[in-house]
């Protein structure tokens, strides 16, 4: 199974040589806010500026990982070859979803600029 998240379980465990326990810890919680975030972006939609801003910093790390599998290898681990999987996982959980909220924040936005203002 591959998650859209891994660069960050890969950056707490290679860089901040994090414990598998803390790394799962830090997966609930970010996987929790994520669905919470969610939950209201479907209600009212308070909550999507944060989305946009908490997408793009959980993938990240990811982009960086795939961008440096691509670009350096990936040793005696992971091969170029090895990176359509995450690279395709990213783009169908994080910048599709993101692109999605963006468009509606700016549809959103642009039809608040158009509404004229009621008179009594």
């Amino acid at each position: 199974m591959v998650a859209p998240r891994f660069g960050m379980a890969y950056l707490l465990t290679a860089l901040l040589r994090a414990s598998d326990s803390s790394v799962s810890v830090v997966d609930l919680v970010l996987s929790v806010w994520q669905l919470a975030v969610a939950v209201s972006c479907f209600l009212n939609r308070p909550l999507l500026k944060a989305y946009i801003a908490s997408e793009i910093l959980f993938s990240l790390p990811t982009a960086f990982w795939i961008i440096s599998l691509l670009l350096l290898g990936g040793g005696h681990v992971f091969g170029r070859a090895d990176s359509f999987i995450p690279l395709t996982v990213l783009l169908f959980f994080s910048a599709v979803p993101l692109s999605l909220a963006i468009y509606s924040l700016r549809r959103r936005a642009l039809h608040q600029q158009h509404v004229p203002l009621a008179t009594h």
